[in-house]
């Protein structure tokens, strides 16, 4: 029948657009049927981002009383109709009053814009290329396929891309939601280091720290957001949890498709020759890279390692001029690649002496540029050479942030081994 899209009505203080979302596809009429519900991810660095930047949507369909589904003639014109009007009230009564909510982020990296719910409604989807764009790069509003319907205004560029997903790398969340959110969250621990060693569960927990990452850490509705490989498990997951006698009350639940863990914000490795590195005061490192391996003329760009990145960090840092190296992450406005998966390629040589005496095994020394090498002991002359020691990287192969720093896009390493 057609898809109906919502984003952007969630600030930094509170708020939740899937909860939102999950309670206006609950009192949707009562011949409409969900048959798929949708949590996208987005660009990290979009300007208006809301929160968790995910927008939500839905493929609806129409049945009649006997829940036979309604695909064309006069009853399904009918019954659209009717469905965009109560949308519509829907709209007016519970999502528009939700806008201008603002609060100012602690952090100087994260400016809060006010929000600016949007809802659109498509009988087909819009062709991919949209979400492509929009999961990779910052989108005006007038780049946004034109809906059969819509309300409000920026929200609509999340709605529209979460229709438009192509769906090809999916993974699920499971959500919670709770009433009071003035309390501390209560999530059964022991509970939740069960469900973490499902095989299809992943990004439950740190391991490293022992903590929950299914939790948000602000006063939004949402109790958890279990993530798995596919909707048995993610409902399971989370039933298990609600069961728990140790878990705070839940007021509803839901799971949802997403591209959570599908790199597709991704779609360029980037390679190039060190140039120099600088690591900074907190670990971060800023490493300069001639994308023209092969050319004279240099084309230098600059990567970003954050401290935060771990086993990135680590790499980072011991590189220096000349090693080969690639990687995968985010251009930032201001030009840098935020780096989220790096990997060496070829070592440049490194830790260079001169060679011992053929004669009596003692260092020889430089008698100054073109000139043989001469034993301080024996006075013997030999080939003026150095002997380069192989120096091992921290990590070979690619390597990525540890779980509780990564995107949440980001696609785990060992499920492509």
């Amino acid at each position: 029948m057609g898809w109906l899209g919502l984003d952007d009505t969630d600030t930094l203080a509170g708020g939740c657009t899937t909860l939102v979302f999950h309670q206006l596809l609950e009192n949707l009429p009562a011949n409409v049927s969900v048959i798929e519900t949708r949590l996208v991810r987005l660009w990290p660095f979009a300007k208006k981002r809301t929160r968790g930047n995910a927008a939500m949507a839905a493929e609806l369909i129409l049945v009649d009383e006997n829940e036979n589904v309604i695909a064309e003639g006069e009853q399904k014109e009918l019954a659209t109709q009717s469905l965009l009007l109560h949308l519509e009230n829907w709209w007016n009564e519970h999502i528009a009053p939700l806008k201008g909510a603002v609060e100012q982020s602690t952090h100087n990296d994260r400016p809060q814009a006010p929000t600016e719910p949007g809802m659109v409604w498509f009988e087909s989807q819009p062709n991919d290329s949209f979400y492509r764009m929009a999961v990779a790069q910052n989108v005006e509003m007038s780049q946004v396929p034109n809906a059969e319907r819509s309300w409000g205004s920026h929200g609509i560029i999340g709605a529209t891309a979460a229709i438009s997903w192509p769906a090809q790398l999916t993974t699920w969340e499971a959500i919670a939601w709770r009433e009071d959110c003035t309390t501390n969250r209560e999530i059964c621990e022991h509970t939740l280091s069960v469900i973490d060693s499902w095989q299809g569960t992943f990004m439950s927990r740190d391991s490293r720290k022992g903590r929950s990452l299914i939790a948000p850490r602000g006063n939004c509705p949402v109790l958890f957001g279990v993530r798995a490989r596919d909707e048995k498990t993610a409902n399971n997951a989370a039933k298990k949890l609600l069961q728990a006698e140790a878990t705070q009350a839940s007021i509803g639940m839901r799971a949802f498709l997403t591209n959570q863990a599908s790199d597709d914000h991704l779609s360029e490795i980037y390679s190039g020759k060190v140039i120099s590195t600088k690591i900074l005061s907190r670990g971060h490192v800023i490493i300069k890279v001639n994308s023209n391996v092969e050319e004279e003329v240099v084309d230098e760009n600059t990567w970003m390692a954050f401290a935060q990145s771990g086993d990135i960090k680590n790499l980072a840092q011991w590189f220096q001029s000349g090693d080969l190296i690639k990687g995968k992450g985010l251009v930032s406005e201001d030009g840098s690649l935020h780096l989220e998966k790096l990997k060496l390629i070829e070592a440049s040589e490194r830790n260079k002496r001169r060679p011992p005496c053929e004669r009596c095994g003692k260092t020889v020394k430089s008698q100054g540029k073109n000139n043989k090498l001469r034993c301080p002991a024996c006075k013997n002359l030999q080939e003026n050479i150095w002997i380069y020691n192989p120096q091992n990287p921290p990590h070979r192969g690619w390597v990525q942030p540890p779980t509780d720093h990564r995107r949440h896009l980001s696609r785990p390493l060992k499920w492509d081994q």
